[in-house]
């Protein structure tokens, strides 16, 4: 076979399939990916993003438990209305100061 007939054959061939005009299908999420994984991460960012992670989820949780303790008034226990906790609670310090300081040396 002719080498030049053949490379005039497969260029005429190729000037008749002329290439299209579309972009190829999710080709910019594909570059956009390998552009992401080239991109160095700040480890900072990273322990900034889960601390505001763990920040959120403990306000959640504090909030959830104002409203359940909201929505229960009765099962609240007033602590002011049991005058033998505040009987013990004062004669702790008393009996503590009453004690002679011991010698750490």
């Amino acid at each position: 076979m002719d080498i030049d007939r053949l490379q005039t054959e497969l260029l005429r061939a190729a000037r008749a399939d002329r290439p299209s005009d579309r972009v190829p299908l999710a080709f910019e999420r594909r570059v956009m990916a390998r552009l992401a994984e080239r991109i160095r991460r700040d480890p900072w960012s990273e322990w900034t993003a889960a601390f505001w992670r763990a920040a959120m989820s403990g306000g959640a949780i504090a909030l959830l438990a104002v409203a359940v303790n909201w929505a229960t008034p009765g099962a609240v226990n007033d602590l002011t209305e049991d005058p033998e906790l505040f009987a013990v609670a004062d004669s702790a310090p008393a009996a503590a100061a009453d004690e002679p300081a011991q010698d750490l040396w």
